[in-house]
C-alpha cells in the first residue's frame, strides 16, 4: 500500500525536484513501440517508419496488451510495473528465505527493494526495469525449486522462463555461461 502511494501521489508531486536527474515520463521508446503494436500499426517507433529492431520484443509486446485494454497512458505502464514489482518483492523474498533460511533477512531485503528510491523512480517511469527485475526473480526462483527438485520438467520451465527473460532484455544470455564457469571452477572432480 505504501509503495502504491509513493508511485500514484508522491513521486508525481515531487516530479519537479527531481526533473533534473530522473525523468519521470516513458522512457527508451519502449512505450512509442508498444502504442504501435496495440494501434496495429506493426512493430515501429512512429506510424509512418519502418519495422524496427532496436529493442526486444518482450516489454513492447507487454505494453501492447496494457495499452489495448487501459489506453495509452503512462499511468496504465504504472501499475503494471507496481503489481510487477510487488511480485517481485513476493518472489525476492521466497528467495531469500529459501537461500538463507531466515525470515528476518528475506523480509528486510524484500523492503530494500521495495522502499528503495531507485525502484520507485523505475516503477513511475514505465520503464523496463521492474518487468526485467520481475522476469530474473522469477527464472531465479524456477532455477533453485530445478536445483532442489532435480527433475527434467522442473529445468525445462526453468529455461523457459530465461527465454521470456531474454525476450526483455538479451544481457541474460550471458548468464548460462557464467553459470557453466562456475560449475567447472567449483566442481571437485571426484
Amino acid at each position: 500500500m505504501l509503495n502504491a502511494i509513493a508511485l500514484i501521489v508522491v513521486l508525481p508531486l515531487s516530479a519537479h525536484l527531481l526533473a533534473h536527474n530522473y525523468s519521470l515520463s516513458f522512457q527508451d521508446l519502449y512505450d512509442l513501440i508498444g502504442n504501435n503494436v496495440a494501434s496495429g500499426n506493426g512493430y515501429r517507433v512512429e506510424p509512418g517508419m519502418a519495422t524496427t529492431m532496436v529493442r526486444e520484443p518482450g516489454y513492447p509486446l507487454l505494453l501492447a496488451l496494457v495499452f489495448k485494454f487501459a489506453g495509452y497512458h503512462i499511468e496504465a505502464a504504472r501499475i503494471l510495473n507496481l503489481f510487477l514489482a510487488f511480485g517481485s518483492g513476493i518472489l525476492l523474498f521466497a528467495l531469500t528465505r529459501k537461500i538463507t533460511d531466515d525470515e528476518k533477512v528475506a523480509l528486510t531485503s524484500t523492503l530494500l527493494f521495495l522502499f528503495y528510491p531507485g525502484t520507485w523512480v523505475a516503477e513511475a517511469r514505465g520503464g523496463v526495469e521492474i518487468v526485467f527485475t520481475f522476469s530474473i526473480l522469477l527464472f531465479m526462483v524456477s532455477l533453485y525449486r530445478a536445483m532442489e527438485t532435480n527433475k527434467s520438467s522442473s529445468y525445462f520451465v526453468a529455461g523457459l522462463l530465461i527465454g521470456i527473460s531474454v525476450l526483455i532484455r538479451s544481457e541474460v544470455l550471458f548468464f548460462p555461461v557464467f553459470v557453466c564457469g562456475y560449475l567447472l571452477l567449483s566442481s571437485s572432480g571426484s
